[in-house]
């Protein structure tokens, strides 16, 4: 009956600490760009590939997206991105990550002209002005980051070179096709601990009336 009494208070004290965890901070999500049927073509460390498929993608948490806001010529670009390790799979070539969180980030970026986004888009981006995204029709902001989504456009990748974990990534052509760009709970929600430990409860409860 102690062990059964036990068990049943562990397990309610683990659905409060959840519940509570919940409630406290953002969970961690995972963002992948699935470039689809687009592909890019260069060299990695040297070794030339062509018309590979790819994806990208980084685990993190939204609370740090932050926003960098500038003129570019005539129009104003704005960012949002979190910084972090990202990691690229090209198809038979390997995978690999940025080795600076700043070549490579998650996030979205618009050019706006007299208040009207004219270019706008979602994935990874870098510094200048690199990376590869979907296009879309606005400025995905924080709180857009912060629950998982599925978006699709037109993927794109900069001709430029990138440095990564496996040597430089030089891309010298790409080909344009629609991919997506999602975001999934790295970790099971807070919420489905809390189910877990009420199961774990319940358990206990059932397990002491039976023995009583």
């Amino acid at each position: 009956m102690v062990c059964s009494m036990r068990a049943w208070l562990l397990g309610l004290a683990f659905t409060v600490v959840m519940a509570s965890a919940g409630t406290g901070e953002a969970a961690l999500l995972t963002y992948t760009l699935d470039g689809g049927a687009s592909t890019i073509t260069g060299t990695l460390n040297g070794v030339a590939f062509a018309n590979k498929t790819f994806s990208m993608t980084q685990t993190g948490n939204p609370a740090g997206f932050h926003n960098d806001s500038f003129p570019l010529g005539p129009y104003q670009y704005e960012v949002w991105h979190l910084d972090g390790m990202v990691t690229m799979t090209i198809t038979d070539v390997g995978s690999f990550h940025f080795v600076n969180p700043t070549d490579m980030a998650v996030g979205s970026y618009s050019n706006s002209l007299g208040g009207s986004v004219v270019q706008a888009g979602v994935g990874f981006g870098s510094t200048p002005n690199g990376g590869s995204d979907l296009s879309q029709s606005r400025l995905y902001t924080k709180t857009d980051f912060e629950t998982p989504f599925t978006l699709t456009g037109l993927n794109r990748f900069v001709i430029q070179s990138y440095s990564t974990s496996s040597g430089v990534l030089d891309i010298t052509g790409q080909t344009q096709a629609t991919g997506t760009f999602t975001a999934v709970y790295a970790i099971p929600e807070p919420s489905t601990f809390s189910l877990v430990g009420l199961g774990v409860g319940l358990l206990g409860l059932w397990a002491r009336r039976r023995r009583s």
